[in-house]
C-alpha cells in the first residue's frame, strides 16, 4: 500500500494540484457559507474540480501502464540472494552465469599461436576481408497483374490504424561514420548498445568495463551519461571492494538499492563525486566460461531495476559476447595480413646492399613497434665482432652507432646465446646492450629478440617501449626475427658462394673475384715477357624498354645475346670475364690499343645490327667500350679504375668506343 501511494504521489503534476485546490475550494464553500444557492455552487465546483483531477490522473496512469511488455525471457527462473550491505541492500542472481552463457564454440583456427587471449585487449591493428557478392542476372520481371474484381460494399475496417509522426533523425542512420579499424568500430558499436540500454530503462549511467586479469584492473571501454562532468577521468581502477570487482570477481548479476550518500563513492568507483546514485544493476559478460567484462547501469531512481531488467541485460551482454568474438577474429585477421605484408617487406632485403640493410631493419622495426628506441645488432664478419649496425633512438645512443656489442653479461647476448626473446632485469643482466649505454626510465621496458636461423644467430633486436608487449605481438615479432634470421643466413651464404666461385661454367666466363685475379696474372706476364695487352669493358647502353630492366633481366640480356656475339670475335687464348654484375672485362694479350679499338668497333657494329626480341618486341641493342692497355708498372686496382673510367666517358656519348689516355 505504501509503494501504491508513493507511486501515485511521483505521478503528481503542479496541474494535478491546481485540480485538487478547485476541490478544497469547492469544499470550503460549500461547508463554510450560510447561502444554499452559495452552498450549491460549492459544491458544483467540487465535482468538477474531482472529475478534473479523476481525467488527468488516470490518464497518467493509463500512459504509464500502456507499455509494459512482457521479455519472453528467464528473468522468472533466476535464483535471487537478497544481502544486507553497510552501502545498500543488495539482490545477487546467482545463476546468471549458467543462464547468459555464451555457449556457442570457438570457430577452429589452424594456427593457435595467433589466438588472442580472452582477457586480452589490444590497440593494435588491421583489416578486414570483403567479399563480393554480385547481383543475379536475371531480369526483373513485375508481378502478374491480379484479375479485376467487383467492389465490396462499404464495411467496417477490421482494426482501428493510427499513424505516429517520428523524426527523421531517429529512423535515417547516424552521419557519425563508423571507423573501419577493428577497435574504434568495436567501441563504436559498445557506445550505441549503452545508449539503446539507457533509452529502454530509467538509467542516467550506463557503462562497460574490461577485466584486465594479469594486471588486476577494471578497464572503462565505452560509457554514456546525462551527466559526464560527473564522471572521473579515469580509465582504469584496481579490483577492490566496489560492487563491479564483486561482480566481475563473482560472475553474479546484482541490484543495489538504497545506495547511503556516504557509501557511493565506496561502491561506485567511476563518480568523481556524489551523483545521488539510488539503484545500481550490474551484469558479468561471459565468453567461453570466464567473465570478460561488465555491463553497469545506475539511476537516480528508488527501486528502479527489477528481474526483468537483468534479464533484458542478460541479452544485451549475449550481444556483446558476439561481438567480441568478431572483434576478435577481425583483430587476429588484421594481425596475419601485417605479418604478411612485414615478411615480404623483409623479403626484399634479401638483395639489398650490406651498407643500407641494417639501416632499413631498423627503419621497419621502429615502424612495427613504435618505439622509441630501436637497436639492430648484427655480427661483422669483416672485423669479427658483434656490432651496433643501425639505431633510431634519442641524441644519447647517438654515441654508441657502429660500437662493438659486447655479449657477455647482456640483455642482448643473453638472447642470442639462448635464441629466445629475453625481457630486462636489473637484478640478472648487468647491461642491456654496451657498458655506456643511457639509463633506462622507470616507465620503460626493454626487450631483446634474437635474428636466429634454424641453425645459427646472425644478430638481435633491442627495443624500449613504454608498456609491455603483448604476448601476441611478442610472437608476431619473434617470428619476423626469425625470417629476418634466415635472410641473414642466405646473405651470408650468398656472399661466400660468389667470393669462392672464381669461374661460371654454365656462362664460360670467370666470376668477379676470378677475373680479378686474372688481371693480376697477366700483369705479372706483362712484365716478364715485355708483351702489349689491351683491357676492354663493355656494358649495353641503357634507354627505352632497356632502362626499365631489372639488374637480373639485364644480366640475362648480356649473357644470352651479347656474350654469343662477342666469343664469336674471341681467339683461344683471350679471357673474358664479369667485372661488376653488367660490365664485361675482355684481355686481349699482344694486341695493341689500335687494334684493339678496331676490334671493339665490329663487335659494336655487329651487335647493332642484330635484331633482338624483348617483351613481344623487336628492337636493336648498342653497346659501350671502354679500351685501356696494361702497364706492367700499374697495379690490377689501377687498371680496373681506369678501363672503367673509360666505359663512363663511353656511355655518356653512348654507342661508341672510348681509349683511355
Amino acid at each position: 500500500m505504501v509503494e501504491e501511494l508513493k507511486r501515485l504521489l511521483r505521478l503528481l503534476t503542479p496541474v494535478d494540484w491546481l485540480a485538487a485546490g478547485v476541490v478544497a475550494l469547492g469544499l470550503l464553500i460549500a461547508l463554510v457559507l450560510d447561502d444554499p444557492a452559495v452552498r450549491l455552487i460549492g459544491v458544483s465546483i467540487t465535482l468538477l474540480g474531482a472529475v478534473a483531477f479523476f481525467l488527468l490522473l488516470s490518464q497518467r496512469l493509463g500512459e504509464e501502464g500502456t507499455y509494459s511488455p512482457a521479455l519472453r525471457s528467464q528473468a522468472a527462473q533466476l535464483r535471487q540472494t537478497v544481502q544486507q550491505a553497510r552501502g545498500g541492500t543488495r539482490l545477487i542472481f546467482d545463476d546468471f552465469a549458467e543462464t547468459f552463457a555464451d555457449t556457442t564454440a570457438p570457430a577452429p583456427d589452424e594456427d593457435n599461436s595467433w589466438r588472442t587471449p580472452s582477457e586480452e585487449f589490444s590497440d593494435e591493428i588491421s583489416g578486414v576481408r570483403i567479399v563480393k557478392r554480385f547481383p543475379s542476372k536475371a531480369p526483373l520481371t513485375p508481378p502478374p497483374t491480379p484479375p479485376p474484381t467487383e467492389k465490396a460494399p462499404q464495411t467496417a475496417p477490421p482494426a482501428r490504424i493510427r499513424s505516429v509522426n517520428i523524426p527523421d533523425f531517429m529512423l535515417t542512420p547516424s552521419s557519425v561514420v563508423i571507423p573501419t579499424e577493428p577497435r574504434q568500430s568495436f567501441r563504436t558499436l559498445l557506445e550505441r548498445l549503452l545508449n539503446l540500454a539507457r533509452l529502454l530503462t530509467p538509467t542516467r549511467t550506463a557503462l562497460l568495463f574490461w577485466i584486465d586479469s594479469d594486471r588486476q584492473l577494471l578497464v572503462l571501454e565505452a560509457w554514456q551519461s546525462e551527466t559526464p562532468e560527473l564522471l572521473t577521468e579515469r580509465k582504469k581502477f584496481p579490483i577492490g571492494h566496489d560492487i563491479i570487482s564483486q561482480i566481475a570477481l563473482g560472475g553474479r548479476a546484482e541490484i543495489v538499492t538504497e545506495i547511503q550518500p556516504t557509501a557511493e563513492l565506496e561502491l561506485l568507483p567511476y563518480y568523481r563525486q556524489s551523483a545521488n546514485t539510488s539503484s545500481f544493476v550490474g551484469v558479468p559478460i561471459i565468453l567461453q566460461n570466464q567473465t570478460v567484462g561488465v555491463l553497469c547501469l545506475d539511476s537516480t531512481q528508488p527501486q528502479a531495476y527489477t528481474a526483468t531488467t537483468v534479464s533484458l541485460l542478460g541479452h544485451v551482454v549475449l550481444l556483446i559476447s558476439g561481438l567480441l568474438q568478431s572483434y576478435i577474429y577481425h583483430y587476429e585477421l588484421q594481425q596475419k595480413t601485417q605479418a604478411w605484408e612485414h615478411i615480404r617487406t623483409l623479403w626484399k632485403l634479401t638483395t639489398v646492399n650490406e651498407e643500407i640493410f641494417a639501416e632499413q631493419l631498423c627503419e621497419l622495426f621502429a615502424a612495427i613497434t613504435q618505439a622509441p628506441v630501436v637497436v639492430i645488432c648484427l655480427y661483422s664478419h669483416h672485423h669479427r665482432k658483434w656490432n651496433i649496425a643501425a639505431l633510431r633512438a634519442p641524441s644519447p645512443w647517438e654515441s654508441l652507432r657502429e660500437a662493438s656489442c659486447p655479449i657477455e653479461q647482456t640483455l642482448v647476448g643473453h638472447a642470442i646465446h639462448h635464441g629466445e626473446p629475453q625481457h630486462w632485469n636489473a637484478d640478472i643482466f648487468p647491461y642491456r646492450l654496451h657498458p655506456d649505454e643511457p639509463p633506462l626510465t622507470e616507465t620503460c621496458h626493454a626487450y631483446a629478440i634474437p635474428f636466429c636461423s634454424p641453425t645459427h644467430a646472425y644478430g638481435a633486436l633491442y627495443c624500449e617501449v613504454p608498456n609491455p608487449l603483448p604476448s601476441q605481438e611478442l610472437e608476431l615479432l619473434q617470428t619476423l626475427c626469425e625470417w629476418v634470421g634466415a635472410i641473414a643466413e642466405h646473405r651470408y651464404w650468398n656472399q661466400q658462394l660468389q667470393g669462392g666461385l672464381w669461374f661460371y661454367p654454365h656462362y664460360g666466363i670467370w666470376s668477379e673475384m676470378g677475373f680479378h685475379h686474372r688481371v693480376a696474372e697477366e700483369r705479372e706476364r706483362i712484365r716478364h715477357l715485355q708483351l702489349h695487352t689491351a683491357f676492354c669493358a663493355i656494358q649495353v647502353d641503357r634507354y627505352g624498354v632497356l632502362a626499365e630492366l631489372s639488374p637480373a633481366q639485364l644480366r640475362e640480356l648480356v649473357m644470352t645475346h651479347i656474350l654469343p656475339i662477342l666469343r664469336s670475335h674471341l681467339r683461344p687464348f683471350d679471357v673474358i670475364g664479369s667485372i661488376s654484375e653488367n660490365i664485361l672485362g675482355v684481355l686481349l694479350p699482344g694486341m695493341e690499343l689500335t687494334h684493339a679499338q678496331l676490334w671493339a668497333e665490329s663487335i659494336r657494329k655487329q651487335v647493332a645490327t642484330t635484331i633482338l626480341s624483348l617483351q613481344s618486341r623487336r628492337l636493336n641493342v648498342t653497346l659501350s667500350v671502354g679500351i685501356t692497355e696494361l702497364h706492367r708498372h700499374q697495379s690490377a686496382f689501377d687498371a680496373l679504375q681506369a678501363v672503367q673510367t673509360a666505359l663512363q666517358k663511353a656511355l655518356q656519348k653512348g654507342n661508341t668506343v672510348v681509349l683511355y689516355a
